[in-house]
């Protein structure tokens, strides 16, 4: 059975004898530092899903929702055929030389931003919140202004547009000095077009944007499988994504509760508990009834110079 995130903390704080305020202020990161380590140890089915986009003809490049965290398959549906997904760096030296060719995309790139677009200009940044409880926080701008890198702190003021000081050409980074009330807009200074939406829990603004090789000539349907990016947990009644983990994270967070109270060797324990806990989770999603793993080896060509 699963367990929210003050639960969670409860248990902790009572495993290590310290349930004061301050103390839970540090399981709940020491919780979602086990949270993260945990979801990145395995494909976990609740993080992978499925979505359409629909590519237009002379437009390579396609921002992504802000939950993808990486790209796991792409099918061209009108085409019938697969894509294939390069790094940026293996396309620009594989590509550099028909970087703006045009026809039936064969192969993409994951091309990361803070930013859904930057500026075609010098402008002045725009924020405001979704809500008129956010007037505490502040929001930094990091970008070039007159081919100088600045920064400078916005103060929220709640539904309330508040502007930059600077005027930007390139944004280099977008972060809230901390949790909002509502979700946070950033735009261009007419408010035309939104740079970026920031949810409530997150605190830098990050963007992925689809990068299509050659340029499309037609319109095109891909379906992609993706795996999504997960925010830390924040509130009370916030529950772990992957069914029954909760354990998991309690075992974690009491060992790092244990090392906080410098009791190593307590905290060794339940780091041996947390790992086997993860390999026992994984072993039971791994090990399903009927399934047969099965692999393809191919000979190597010797003419190639790779033995």
């Amino acid at each position: 059975m699963n367990k929210d995130f003050s639960t969670i903390k409860s248990n902790i704080g009572t495993m290590v004898q310290d349930t004061s305020s301050t103390m839970a202020t540090k399981i709940g990161v020491w919780v979602n530092n086990r949270y993260r380590n945990f979801i990145s140890r395995y494909e976990w089915d609740e993080l992978i899903y499925n979505f359409s986009l629909t590519a237009s003809a002379t437009v390579s490049a396609y921002n992504l929702d802000e939950d993808v965290d990486r790209l796991l398959f792409i099918l061209d549906a009108t085409n019938s055929c697969n894509i294939t997904i390069n790094n940026e760096q293996e396309f620009y030296q594989e590509n550099y030389d028909v970087f703006n060719d045009t026809g039936t995309p064969e192969r993409c790139f994951i091309k990361r931003d803070v930013v859904r677009s930057q500026p075609a200009s010098a402008e002045q940044i725009t924020v405001k919140s979704s809500s008129a409880s956010d007037t505490t926080q502040t929001v930094l701008i990091r970008g070039i202004s007159s081919s100088v890198e600045l920064y400078e702190s916005i103060s929220l003021s709640g539904t309330t547009v508040a502007t930059a000081t600077n005027s930007y050409t390139r944004l280099l980074g977008i972060s809230k000095s901390a949790a909002t009330v509502g979700y946070l807009t950033v735009m261009h200074n007419d408010e035309s077009t939104v740079l970026s939406l920031m949810a409530k829990e997150q605190l830098e603004s990050r963007y992925k944007q689809l990068h299509l090789h050659p340029i499309p000539t037609g319109a095109i349907v891909y379906h992609i499988k993706a795996k999504r990016r997960i925010l830390p947990l924040s509130q009370d009644y916030d529950y772990p994504v992957i069914e029954d983990s909760a354990d998991i994270l309690e075992y974690g967070g009491i060992a790092d509760g244990y090392r906080y109270k410098r009791q190593y060797a307590k905290a060794r324990e339940y780091d041996f508990l947390y790992e086997k806990a993860i390999s026992e989770k994984i072993f039971y999603r791994v090990a399903q009834p009927g399934q047969i793993i099965m692999t393809s080896p191919s000979a190597l060509n010797r003419d190639d110079g790779i033995l």
